[in-house]
């Protein structure tokens, strides 16, 4: 007896080499970015992209949706972390730290009060906790 399953959906969007990707909590949506800086979020049923952004200069290496999927914390290959809320209109939240290093990922807390980003600095690793102002 096999499990039956859905054929595989194939989505094609404009934005160059997929370096990292993350679903929303509830699974409707897909936040992907590419190696030079695009971000792109889609409709994850469908494909319809939702938004788009051309906001870095550089890679986007750790990327995640807010628990309560309203924001997106995008880890740059320099600059910190970008915090957006992503609906409509659209807006950077914050930015979080100034590093020399690249950061390499990124995940908010289960709660969403806090976020956690890994810079890597030459040999070395490091972990790093933002606290979220209450708005």
């Amino acid at each position: 007896r096999g499990v039956e399953r859905d054929e595989p959906k194939k989505f094609t969007f404009d934005i160059g080499v997929i370096a990292v990707f993350a679903f929303s909590p509830d699974g409707r949506r897909i936040v992907m970015c590419s190696a030079d800086g695009n971000v792109v979020i889609a409709n994850a049923q469908n494909g319809v992209q939702l938004r788009r952004y051309d906001a870095h200069d550089g890679s986007v290496r750790g990327v995640a949706f807010s628990p309560d999927g309203s924001k997106i914390a995008l880890g740059t290959g320099h600059n910190g972390v970008h915090v957006w809320d992503w609906q409509p209109p659209g807006s950077l939240v914050t930015e979080l730290g100034k590093h020399t290093g690249f950061v390499v990922s990124v995940a908010f807390s289960a709660d969403g009060k806090r976020i956690y980003y890994n810079v890597s600095d030459g040999e070395f690793t490091r972990l790093h906790v933002a606290e979220r102002a209450e708005r």
